[in-house]
């Protein structure tokens, strides 16, 4: 059985390929097969809570289950199995595998429901999700100009330094949401935020 570390995820599946797999799981599921089992939640009195999905498609099934605490945070794992046999074929660290695989579902829905032409991306959140977010969006549009808005600047700021070197495009921190948003063809929400983060009058 093989053991994957963070590291070896992120070597191991570009974002270009996660779009592509994600893209084909959606198709699978349409066609019917696929099957997709809701997320399921322990919680326990100590406020910890174990999360669990699974799914099969084609010769392989697996889970992902992870633990979350409030104040202890959050860990990951998967584990993949053969259809045939229930064998077990892979344990892996799934953090980065989860943060490439929710931006990979945003660059599919944008690769279907988007102008082939975007010409901005608006980012408004660039912590744990947001710079995975981005990439997805940016492999199905990567001439599009990025506009980056965090409630904490300095996390904007950061993220343009990286962004910066990957796209051909502009990328701009805006002052505001509004500002961001305002100019943008796209817009990735990727924030913790309770109440709305933008208005729909600022959409084009």
């Amino acid at each position: 059985m093989l053991f994957l570390t963070e590291d070896n995820v992120r070597k191991l599946l570009p974002m270009a390929k996660a779009v592509a797999l994600v893209r084909s799981g959606f198709e699978r599921l349409n066609r019917g097969d696929a099957i997709n089992q809701p997320r399921r939640r322990l919680v326990l009195p100590t406020r910890s809570v174990l999360h669990q999905m699974a799914a099969s498609s084609g010769p392989y099934f697996g889970t992902k289950i992870y633990s979350t605490h409030p104040v202890h945070g959050a860990h990951f794992l998967f584990m993949l199995y053969d259809s045939e046999t229930a064998r077990p074929l892979l344990l892996a660290e799934a953090n980065a595998l989860g943060q490439i695989r929710t931006g990979a579902a945003s660059g599919v829905a944008t690769d279907w429901l988007a102008p082939k032409d975007v010409e901005s991306v608006a980012l408004l959140g660039c912590g744990f999700q947001g710079e995975t977010q981005l990439d997805a969006v940016m492999t199905v549009r990567p001439s599009a100009n990025i506009r980056l808005w965090n409630r904490t600047p300095e996390k904007a700021e950061k993220l343009a330094k990286t962004v910066k070197k990957k796209y051909s495009g502009s990328v701009k921190v805006c002052r505001s949401a509004e500002e961001a948003v305002r100019e943008a063809q796209v817009v990735i929400t990727a924030t913790s935020a309770k109440d709305p983060v933008f208005e729909d009058g600022w959409l084009g």
